[in-house]
């Protein structure tokens, strides 16, 4: 069962079973109804430099992705190119995760790969799914969110934390809150 099948699987079972008023029954509903799924798609040479740039020398903690990818896109991203995506990420099981993209090709400096890659002339990040990955199963289905609204929430909590699963915020994505900070959502 791919990831995206898991996540309309979970989501059709806890409808049938616990059925709610609000407009989602459940995370994977909400990355159901907004996310986008993506495969491996390798950078291109100019999308490698503008991410190395944006990258430099920070190192980027295990188990820290939604830190290290919120902080990626609003300290580093000077030409607006990188875009935070939090939704599901299945290296063994489907977790939640935060990542960045580039034109929609995945930027996870966080979960290693098991399978390290081979990369003429880009040997940095070889652990870490940059646009490509060769690991069996690998899979990401996720939602973007405006930079604007991620930036406002970091400076209003002080907090960097996950979007979808805010249970300080009473789970907004559950209610349908986030809905208009969706790229390329209008506000209702």
């Amino acid at each position: 069962m791919s990831l995206a099948e898991y996540l309309r699987w979970t989501t059709d079972w806890r409808k049938k079973n616990f059925p709610r008023k609000d407009p989602y029954v459940c995370f994977e509903d909400f990355v159901v109804q907004n996310g986008t799924e993506r495969g491996p798609n390798p950078l291109t040479d100019d999308e490698w430099a503008y991410f190395r740039s944006c990258a430099g020398n920070s190192r980027f903690m295990v188990k820290q992705c939604y830190y290290n990818s919120q902080l990626l896109v609003l300290r580093d991203d000077r030409e607006g190119r990188l875009t935070y995506v939090e939704g599901y990420a299945q290296g063994v099981i489907p977790v939640l995760h935060g990542w960045v993209e580039i034109n929609g090709k995945v930027v996870d400096v966080t979960m290693r790969l098991r399978e390290h890659m081979s990369r003429p002339k880009r040997k940095a990040f070889r652990d870490r799914a940059i646009g490509d990955w060769k690991d069996e199963g690998r899979a990401y289905v996720g939602v973007p969110f405006t930079k604007e609204f991620i930036a406002k929430r970091v400076v209003d909590s002080g907090v960097v934390s996950g979007v979808i699963d805010d249970m300080p915020s009473g789970f907004p994505s559950i209610r349908g809150d986030l809905d208009q900070h969706i790229v390329g959502r209008k506000a209702a």
